[in-house]
C-alpha cells in the first residue's frame, strides 16, 4: 500500500430499494454530495442484494458462475498496460468480459435471463437510473449508456501465474477508448472475500488516500476521470465493474485542442505505448507494388493514425509564406476568402487598359483583334513598388518588370515570415526557384524606358538572389501552369537529396509569379477557346466553358523539418512551421495522341508515385486540390485520374475535392502557388474550403457511380486535427506535378471552443469550479439578494477568510429563505449564477454573464 497519509472511509448511504421514491431521492442526493465533494460514493446494498435473491443465496449462486466460466476459460490475465486503468495488479489479476446480454433486461440476450450475474447487474443498472437524472444538471457530466459489464478476480493468485499476454493493437485500441471517454465507475463487490480499494484523486498528489472496506454486497460510484483506484484482497473475491461514458455533447473530452493533462493515468500511459509501437511499426514499414507492409496484421485506423504521427526519410518544412492574391496581399485573409465562397472576378480595370476598346462579345471577334470576355481576377497595386530597402536605382526599377518586382518584395517578406533577418541572408546558402514566364511587360504600354534585363525570364529569379545577397542555385522554371510545382518540385529536391559532399542549399525559396498586363494573351485565349464567355471558371460544372484569366504572386520558403543529430531527428522549434511537404513529383505524359491532349493514366501513375515517395497509404489523404481549368473533359479527365489513384481500392472513405480556380481563375505560371497556400492554411484551420459556381455537376465525372468523391460547395471540417492533402497542376503541353501536404491544427488561429476547466471535486460551497483565464476579479466578490429587497440594488463585499475561500454571512428574513447571486467586483454586467431558478447548493456556477443573460438564475437558501 502506498505511503501517503490514509482515510478510511465508511459508507455515504444505504441503496435499499429503487420502487421507494423517497429513498432513491435520498440516494441521489447522497451521490451528488460525494461525488463532489471526494469523486467518490461508498453505497451499502446488501439489502437490495437480499431482497433479488428471493429467498436464496444470490451472491454464492453468482460465485458458482463465476467459477464455471473460469473453467470454460473465459477469464484471462490482462496486458500490464491496461491494469492500472482496471483495479491494479493485485484487484484484476484475471478479468472477463460479461456477454452483453447478462448486462441487458431486454429478452433474448444470452439465454441467462435466471442467472445470479444478471440479477447482480440490476444493481448497477439501478444505480445508473438514479444518477442519469441529475449528472448533466449537477455533475456536469454526460453520458449515453454503461459500458458491457467485466468480472474482476482478486486475491486469488496461483503459485505459478502465467506470464501477462502481451497487448495487441486491437486491444489498445478497445480500451484506450474506454480509459478516454470514461466519466463514472461502477464497481459491485461480490465477495466471497473482504478487501480495500484504495482511491486517490490523480491531480492532486499532496491529497490523501482514501480506503474504503468492501465486503460482498458494497457499490462504489467514482469519478474515474479524476480518481486512480486501486484493488486488493487476501481472500478470493469477485467485483462486476462497469463505466459510463461520455457523450459527443461533452465538450471538455469532444474539444480536439483538450489538454492531455486532463486525462487519466491510465489513459497518458496507454497513449504512450501506442505511440512507441507506432514508431516501431513505421521503422518496420516496407513499401511494395501493393502498398506498405508491416509484419503485422494493422487497421485502417492504426495505418492512419501511424502515419499522420510518423514519417521516414526527410520531410521538407514549410517556414515562410507571403503572397499577393485578388483581394488582399496576406495569405490568410486569401483563405479566408475561399473559405467564404468569395467570387474574386471583376472586369478589366481601366489602371491595365482600356478594355472597352478591345471588347466585342461575338466568339469569333478574334479574328480581328477583339475579345468576347471582359473580365479578369486581379490584384491589387500592381504599379507600386520601393526600389530603396534593395538597393535600387529609381531609374532602374522604373523599367522593371512588374513580375520583378513583386516577386522580389514577396521573396523578402517569405523569408522574413521564416525568421531570416536581412543582413543573415548576404552570402547565405539559400536557393531560389521561380516559376515564371515569358512576361506581358514587353506588351504594355510606356514600356520604353527598360534596361536591357527587364523583360528577361531567367532575371526573375537571379534578382531576387542579386538584391539580397543569397548564393544558392537560382533559376526560372517556364512551365505553365504547371511552374509553381515544377519550381517547388527542384526546391524539395535540393533540400532532400543532400550528400556529406554535395549540399546545394540549407533552405530555399519557391515562388511563382503571373501579372496580367496586356490584352494580347487574351486575344490568344480568345482564339484558342480557352476563355470563359462568361467570364467565370465553374470547375466541374455541367456549364463549364472555359477559365477566367487571373493573376498573383506567392512564394514559400522550405528547409528540413528535423535535423539529425547522433542519428536521432531533432525537429527544429526556432523558426516557424506552416505544414511538411511529405512528396512532391513532377513528370510528362509522354506521347499522346496530341501535344496538348490530356493522359489520364500518366496522371494516375504520377499520384500514385508521390503517395509511394511520401510512404503513405492512398486512404490517408483526405483532400485533393484538383486542376480544374474548367474544362468539360479535361475536368473529368483530371477528376478520374486522382480518384483512381486513391480511392479504387476502397470505396468507404470520402476524399474531399475542389479547386481554387474556380474562385481565383487560372493564374498560369502562379496557379499551384494559389492551391498550395489553401490546402496549408486549410489543414492549419482543419477547414476543407469549398468551391464556387458549382450548382449541377459534369455529367462525366461519376461521383454517383459509387466512388466516394465530396465536391466541397461549403466549408467541411477534417476528421482529424491532422490531415494529408494534395495539389494537382499541369500545362497544357504534357507537364504535370503533383504534391502531398501534412498539417495540423494551429491553435493559435484556430481557438478550441471556450469551456470552463474545473477541478471536478474542488467545489465552492455553493457550487462551481475555477474562473476562465482573464476574468479573475481585481477588487474581490461581491453578494446580492432578495433581502435588499425586490431591485436587487445593495452589494454587499464578500470576506476573504484565507486559501481563496470568500465567505458571507446571512440572516434569513420571515420567510426562512433567501435567492442571491455573486457579482464579480460588484459589476452587474459580470455575474456568476447556477444557470436555473432557485438552484440548490451543489449546482455548478456559470458565467461571468451579464445581468441581462443571467436575470432569473439565482441560488436559493
Amino acid at each position: 500500500m502506498s505511503d501517503r497519509e490514509w482515510k478510511f472511509v465508511q459508507y455515504d448511504a444505504a441503496l435499499n430499494s429503487i420502487d421507494d421514491p423517497k429513498s432513491t431521492i435520498e440516494v441521489a442526493s447522497s451521490l451528488v454530495d460525494a461525488l463532489q465533494q471526494k469523486g467518490f460514493c461508498v453505497l451499502d446494498a446488501k439489502a437490495m442484494v437480499d431482497s433479488l435473491a428471493e429467498g436464496g443465496n444470490l451472491l454464492k449462486d453468482a460465485d458458482h458462475e463465476v467459477r464455471q466460466l473460469e473453467e470454460a476459460g473465459c477469464f484471462e490475465r490482462p496486458p500490464v498496460q491496461i491494469v492500472r486503468g482496471l483495479l491494479g495488479e493485485d484487484g484484476s489479476l484475471s478479468i472477463c468480459e460479461v456477454d452483453n446480454g447478462v448486462g441487458d433486461d431486454d429478452e433474448g440476450g444470452s439465454g441467462q435471463d435466471d442467472s445470479s450475474l444478471k440479477k447482480l447487474n440490476q444493481i448497477l443498472n439501478a444505480v445508473m437510473g438514479i444518477l442519469q437524472p441529475v449528472t448533466e444538471t449537477q455533475l456536469a457530466l454526460s453520458f449515453g449508456g454503461r459500458t458491457a459489464p467485466f468480472l474482476h478476480v482478486a486475491g486469488d493468485a496461483s503459485e505459478e501465474e502465467d506470464d501477462a499476454p502481451a497487448l495487441t493493437e486491437a486491444e489498445a485500441d478497445k480500451w484506450l477508448s474506454v480509459f478516454v471517454n470514461q466519466r463514472l465507475m461502477l464497481l459491485l463487490f461480490l465477495g466471497p472475500g473482504k478487501g480495500h480499494l484504495e482511491l486517490h484523486p490523480f491531480r492532486h498528489e499532496d491529497s490523501p488516500l482514501y480506503v474504503a472496506s468492501t465486503e460482498a454486497g458494497t457499490v462504489v460510484v467514482l469519478r474515474s476521470d479524476t480518481i486512480t483506484q486501486r484493488y486488493y484482497s487476501y481472500e478470493r473475491s469477485v467485483v462486476l465493474t462497469s463505466w459510463l461514458a461520455q457523450t459527443t455533447l461533452d465538450e471538455e473530452r469532444a474539444d480536439p485542442g483538450a489538454d492531455e493533462a486532463f486525462l487519466p493515468p491510465a489513459a497518458r500511459e496507454l497513449m504512450g505505448w501506442i505511440s512507441d509501437r507506432m514508431k516501431v511499426l513505421k521503422e518496420k514499414e516496407v513499401m511494395t507494388s501493393e502498398g506498405a507492409t508491416y509484419g503485422t496484421d494493422l487497421s485502417r485506423e492504426w495505418q492512419s493514425a501511424m502515419n499522420h504521427t510518423y514519417y521516414k526519410g526527410v520531410q521538407c518544412a514549410v517556414r515562410g509564406m507571403a503572397c499577393r492574391f485578388p483581394g488582399t496581399w496576406d495569405a490568410y485573409s486569401t483563405w479566408c476568402g475561399l473559405n467564404y465562397g468569395a467570387d474574386m472576378a471583376s472586369e478589366v480595370p481601366m489602371l491595365r487598359w482600356k478594355h472597352e476598346d478591345f471588347y466585342d462579345s461575338q466568339p469569333e471577334s478574334w479574328k480581328y483583334y477583339k475579345i468576347y470576355t471582359k473580365h479578369g481576377v486581379f490584384i491589387e497595386g500592381a504599379d507600386l513598388f520601393d526600389p530603396k530597402p534593395f538597393g535600387l536605382a529609381v531609374y532602374e526599377a522604373k523599367g522593371m518588370d512588374p513580375c520583378q518586382r513583386h516577386i522580389l518584395e514577396t521573396s523578402y517578406e517569405c523569408l522574413f515570415d521564416a525568421g531570416f533577418a536581412k543582413k543573415s541572408l548576404m552570402r547565405s546558402l539559400v536557393g531560389v526557384y521561380i516559376g515564371a514566364a515569358t512576361t506581358e511587360f514587353a506588351f504594355a504600354e510606356n514600356c520604353n524606358e527598360g534596361v536591357g534585363t527587364s523583360c528577361s525570364g531567367a532575371i526573375t529569379s537571379n534578382r531576387v538572389s542579386f538584391c539580397l545577397g543569397m548564393q544558392g542555385p537560382s533559376f526560372t522554371a517556364d512551365l505553365g501552369g504547371a511552374a509553381a510545382l515544377g519550381a517547388l518540385c527542384s526546391a524539395v529536391n535540393s533540400i532532400r537529396f543532400q550528400t556529406d559532399r554535395y549540399k546545394a542549399n540549407h533552405t530555399a525559396l519557391s515562388g511563382a509569379v503571373n501579372l496580367l498586363l496586356a490584352p494580347n494573351f487574351y486575344v490568344l485565349g480568345c482564339a484558342a477557346g480557352f476563355l470563359s464567355a462568361e467570364g467565370r471558371s465553374q470547375s466541374f460544372d455541367v456549364t463549364a466553358a472555359g477559365y477566367v484569366r487571373g493573376e498573383g504572386v506567392g512564394g514559400l520558403v522550405i528547409n528540413p523539418f528535423a535535423e539529425l543529430v547522433d542519428g536521432v531527428p531533432v525537429r527544429d522549434g526556432s523558426r516557424p512551421f506552416h505544414g511538411n511537404i511529405s512528396s512532391i513529383s513532377v513528370n510528362h505524359c509522354g506521347q499522346t495522341a496530341s501535344l496538348t491532349a490530356p493522359s489520364g493514366p500518366q496522371e494516375t501513375h504520377l499520384v500514385c508515385e508521390a503517395v509511394r515517395q511520401a510512404s503513405l497509404s492512398p486512404l490517408d489523404v483526405d483532400f485533393v486540390e484538383c486542376w480544374g481549368e474548367a474544362g468539360i473533359l479535361s475536368d473529368a479527365c483530371a477528376v478520374k485520374a486522382v480518384t483512381k489513384a486513391l480511392r479504387e481500392d476502397d470505396t468507404s472513405t470520402v476524399l474531399g475535392m475542389s479547386s481554387a480556380q474556380s474562385s481565383l481563375g487560372f493564374m498560369h505560371e502562379s496557379t499551384g502557388m494559389a492551391q498550395l497556400f489553401k490546402v496549408i492554411f486549410g489543414s492549419k484551420l482543419n477547414t476543407q474550403a469549398p468551391g464556387i459556381h458549382l450548382a449541377e455537376l459534369n455529367p462525366h465525372i461519376d461521383a454517383w457511380e459509387g466512388e466516394p468523391l465530396n465536391f466541397q460547395t461549403e466549408s467541411v471540417h477534417f476528421k482529424h486535427v491532422s490531415a494529408f492533402s494534395s495539389v494537382s497542376s499541369k500545362n497544357s503541353s504534357g507537364v504535370m506535378g503533383h504534391a502531398i501536404l501534412w498539417g495540423e491544427v494551429d491553435y493559435q488561429r484556430c481557438l478550441p471552443r471556450r469551456r470552463l476547466k474545473r477541478d471536478a471535486i474542488a467545489f465552492w460551497p455553493a457550487g462551481g469550479g475555477e474562473l476562465p483565464e482573464g476574468a479573475e476579479p481585481r477588487r474581490g466578490y461581491s453578494i446580492v439578494g432578495s433581502w435588499a429587497g425586490s431591485e436587487w440594488t445593495e452589494v454587499e463585499p464578500m470576506k476573504a477568510e484565507g486559501d481563496g475561500v470568500y465567505g458571507y454571512t446571512l440572516t434569513l428574513g420571515v420567510n426562512r429563505f433567501e435567492r442571491f447571486q455573486i457579482w464579480l467586483d460588484g459589476d452587474d454586467q459580470r455575474v456568476l449564477h447556477p444557470g436555473m431558478a432557485d438552484a440548490p447548493k451543489n449546482v455548478p456556477a456559470l458565467g461571468p454573464h451579464s445581468m441581462d443573460d443571467s436575470e432569473g438564475f439565482t441560488w436559493l437558501v
